[in-house]
């Protein structure tokens, strides 16, 4: 809890400092985080997390089959905002700060597009209901949609343990500099 406040404070607006000091600032966030907590104690009471893998009674073939065609479609609709010119500049605004990372930008969009594919309509079909770990499994069943699952340039490297290192150039993050991991050695 801590450490979202922390985050929170330090992406917090402070331009209007005037009509609010520091110290009110950080109560009012400390009350909303309160607040946040509350309602997630109360939604979790009665809502699984957008997080867990949902647990479903077995899925008849035609469950499955329109529980997939959902996805692809939420797939579709992450694919269109990742490449969002806003989802990318908030992309790049996450990874020149120090608090956060592109990830988490990731993290909001899943949940985002979740939030708008959630049923709550009062029909009993809770076998259509979604969660952000569904939707991150069918990327991998759907690369072809879900292009960082095909176009994802992480793999297991060939290094054990005990190995030594390789002195991999690297850049300067002041300036850009180019040297080597071990500079004393040069390659």
């Amino acid at each position: 809890c801590k450490s979202l406040l922390q985050k929170t404070y330090a992406n917090a607006d402070m331009s209007n400092i005037e009509e609010e000091t520091i110290h009110e600032k950080i109560q009012r966030l400390q009350a909303e985080l309160a607040a946040a907590e509350n309602e997630k104690k109360h939604l979790s009471n009665n809502t699984p997390s957008p997080f867990q893998e949902t647990n479903h009674e077995p899925f008849t073939d035609f469950q499955k089959s329109k529980r997939e065609e959902k996805l692809i479609t939420m797939l579709h609709r992450e694919n269109e905002l990742r490449r969002s010119p806003a989802v990318q500049a908030a992309m790049e605004k996450a990874e020149e700060s120090v608090n956060s990372e592109w990830m988490d930008v990731v993290e909001a969009v899943q949940l985002q597009v979740v939030d708008e594919f959630r049923e709550d309509d009062g029909d009993d079909e809770s076998w259509n209901d979604v969660s952000v770990h569904d939707l991150r499994l069918a990327a991998q069943r759907h690369p072809s949609i879900a292009h960082w699952v095909k176009y994802n340039r992480a793999r297991c490297g060939h290094l054990q343990i005990g190995d030594v290192a390789p002195n991999v150039p690297v850049r300067r993050a002041i300036n850009g500099e180019l040297t080597h991991l071990f500079p004393s050695t040069n390659g």
